[in-house]
């Protein structure tokens, strides 16, 4: 009995795969923007910052690891952070 293997991807599948890796090759590693716009010298005061706008949820979920950062293995505790019901 023997058996022959399978290639992994067919043709359509592999260029799939092979046009994903170009688009990640051509995004910015830090802002994930395109860099054909992000690091063109023509668009060098084109961006603009905005204040940042706070997760409550993240908030929370920050005060739990922080409260927990020194315990045993502190990467190992799941801290859950559902939202309160409201209450009529």
């Amino acid at each position: 009995m023997s058996s022959t293997p399978e290639p992994e991807w067919d043709e359509e599948q592999a260029g799939w795969m092979l046009a994903l890796r170009l688009y990640r090759q051509s995004l910015c590693p830090n802002c994930g923007g395109d860099l054909t716009v992000t690091a063109d010298a023509e668009n060098e005061d084109s961006f603009h910052r905005i204040p940042p706008v706070q997760c409550f949820r993240c908030a929370e979920f920050s005060r739990s690891h922080e409260e927990w950062k020194d315990e045993k293995h502190p990467l190992s505790y799941l801290h859950l952070v559902p939202k309160t019901p409201d209450v009529s």
